[in-house]
């Protein structure tokens, strides 16, 4: 016993010790599983940075080449007309560009801060920088010159090739011809009328020598136009010279200009990309410590997961090896147990059959009634109480071992309800009287009062019902009742007391073996097997058990047995006897007992029968078969010596 408790001490503490040990591996391995996801996640996401940097960089260096080749586009066509709403949308176009470009270096600037290779970059960086630098330099050049395109169609206008020269014109000669005329102021109507010979004077001939002296001097003035138109076509070729070489230049130097910002956008976009890879690389390189350190986490996982799987192993090897020892020691108990049983089975056979005698020495002595006095019946009554239950416990006893195949030896036959509810009534009725217990019965009122089952164990669970509502009440009626349901062929046990009643905590245990409701403080003399034999007892019988109970109130059993119709007796079957007194009086027997008490009992017992004789062992009974000739004989099975 000392070894069981030690084995289940160590086994309880290996259990704690696996059970905290899985728990704790458990924790370790939901903290690794949960640093490799965040791990993982952190990896995706520096992969999806560097893929969405690649693609903003892209995105940045084509938008800033798009606004490029517009702003060209718009210079080419200000060049060829020197349209100013052209001019102001290549303006537009490189202040765009200049906006992007500051945009692109914050971005560049940010990145390579926040990269982990900064200090291993710092040349690259400074060429970088400084190809921003020049790029906002050159923008800045070309805006100047901008400003100079721009105001040159103003010069252009203001230039004195755009002078008209004075030529005098053919009007202005016919003009000077129709002057030859001239007319003097006129005349009154009178001498108008008579005179106007006089009206109008001619003076052709006094204008002839300033009409020369005109011509001459318009002469002049045409030779110095002439002259005068010499030298402003050679002022207007020189100047259309310097300004179309101006415009050469101005044109080539923005051009120039523009082809030099192309390179350096495309200088910065080349080491900007230089730049992305090398980055990238440095990245994909974290990333692959990164990854390697993943893997040892995952082998690390799996270690401890390999730890955890040994363990639940071990713990399933070392229940099952316990298990065996426990299934073991549970055998070897239930060995011990019904070894017990036996013996105590063997002991109480013992005592049975001298307490069985004393019962009915006692049942003789209470017929003799005009013997006794008040008191001596009263002394008689207590001493038969007493036996009849100490009778009861040791028949529970004995029956123990036999209940469990009780279901196969069922020995069925017609017998009367009513009469067999009755007998163990009455049987039960001077132990109720001891108490003060009123104890009726009700019995079935329908024609039908014959059943076809195992009479012995319908009276036993009758018997255990009775005599349990009078173990465990103290005062009022006991009430026991059959009734036959011909529906469903069903008999129906009934038993209700007064008695103490059973908790609601007791309901479900009160069917177990050796079960009482205070073992130390009982009500009455028992061990505990009355209902665990009873429900043993119904079982055997395809029968149903229940009952309602409410404390220091009382209790109903009820118990439904299935019963077949009953069979009709065969013609010529013997006629069943229930009492001595019905044997014939030649019969003869012989009663063998190793008892004196037994065999004093049982020559009380047929008395009235003359043939009687006795023997205490198997060779006296062998002489008595020689000598006489015996028809029945009563032996206690130990006994069973003989050769018949």
């Amino acid at each position: 016993m000392r070894k069981s408790i030690v084995i289940h001490q160590n086994s309880n503490r290996v259990r704690k010790i696996l059970l905290f040990s899985t728990i704790v591996l458990f924790v370790i391995i939901s903290l690794v599983f949960l640093i490799s996801i965040q791990q993982y996640k952190n990896i995706q996401k520096r992969l999806e940075n560097i893929y969405l940097s690649i693609n903003e960089e892209n995105s940045d260096f084509s938008d800033i080449l798009t606004k490029y080749n517009e702003a060209e586009n718009y210079f080419r066509l200000f060049s060829i007309d020197f349209d100013i709403e052209s001019y102001s949308k290549y303006e537009q176009k490189l202040l765009e560009i200049n906006g992007a470009i500051d945009s692109m270096l914050v971005s560049s600037n940010r990145d390579t801060n926040s990269s982990k290779s900064y200090n291993d970059n710092i040349g690259k960086r400074k060429v970088i920088a400084d190809d921003f630098v020049l790029l906002r330099l050159r923008i800045s050049e070309i805006l100047n010159y901008s400003d100079t395109l721009k105001q040159y169609p103003q010069m252009l206008s203001e230039s004195e090739i755009f002078n008209v020269l004075t030529v005098p014109h053919s009007e202005s000669i016919k003009n000077n011809k129709a002057k030859e005329f001239i007319v003097v102021k006129k005349k009154p109507f009178f001498k108008r009328i008579f005179d106007s010979k006089n009206d109008t004077i001619s003076l052709q001939n006094l204008v002839t020598n300033e009409d020369r002296q005109k011509e001459i001097k318009l002469q002049k003035q045409l030779n110095i136009n002439a002259a005068n138109s010499r030298n402003k076509l050679a002022t207007l070729k020189k100047s259309f010279f310097d300004l179309r070489q101006k415009e050469r230049e101005l044109l080539s130097t923005n051009f120039s200009l523009l082809y030099d910002l192309n390179k350096i956008i495309r200088d910065i976009h080349e080491n900007q990309v230089v730049q992305k890879h090398l980055n990238s690389s440095n990245e994909t390189k974290t990333l692959f410590e990164r990854t390697n350190q993943f893997k040892w986490t995952m082998i690390s996982c799996l270690f401890f997961m390999f730890i955890m799987i040994c363990m639940i192993i071990y713990y399933q090897l070392y229940s099952n090896y316990y298990e065996r020892k426990l299934i073991e020691e549970k055998l070897y108990a239930n060995k011990l147990a019904e070894e017990k049983t036996d013996t105590i089975a063997e002991i109480t056979h013992e005592i049975r059959t001298p307490i069985n005698s004393l019962i009915g020495i006692i049942d003789l002595l209470k017929k003799k009634e005009n013997l006794y006095t008040d008191k001596d019946k009263l002394l008689l009554e207590s001493a038969y109480s007493s036996i009849q239950n100490t009778s009861k416990t040791i028949n529970d006893i004995l029956n123990l071992s036999k209940v469990d195949d009780s279901s196969n030896n069922l020995l069925l036959s017609n017998f009367d309800i009513n009469d067999l509810l009755m007998d163990v009534v009455e049987q039960n009725r001077n132990q109720a009287e001891l108490k003060n217990l009123q104890i009726k019965y009700v019995k079935e009122k329908g024609l039908r009062t014959i059943v076809y089952s195992d009479e012995f164990k319908i009276r036993h669970i009758l018997n255990n019902l009775l005599s349990n509502s009078i173990k465990y009440s103290q005062k009022g009626t006991i009430i026991s009742s059959v009734m036959i349901d011909n529906k469903s062929s069903q008999l129906i046990l009934t038993v209700e007391d007064q008695g103490i009643g059973i908790s609601a905590d007791l309901e479900k245990t009160i069917f177990r073996k050796y079960f009482t409701v205070n073992k130390n403080n009982k009500v009455e003399g028992g061990v505990g097997l009355g209902l665990f034999i009873l429900q043993k007892l119904v079982n055997s019988l395809n029968g149903k058990i229940s009952f309602t109970s409410q404390s220091n109130v009382g209790t109903t059993f009820t118990i439904t047995i299935p019963i077949p119709p009953a069979k009709q007796p065969k013609p010529g079957d013997t006629e069943k006897v229930t009492s001595v007194t019905e044997l014939r009086k030649d019969i003869s027997w012989l009663i063998v007992d190793d008892n004196a008490l037994n065999l004093l009992y049982m020559k009380h017992f047929f008395a009235l029968h003359p043939h009687v004789e006795t023997a205490t062992n198997g060779a006296e009974a062998l002489e008595v078969l020689q000598k006489k000739k015996i028809r029945y004989y009563y032996h206690r099975h130990q006994y069973a010596y003989h050769d018949r």
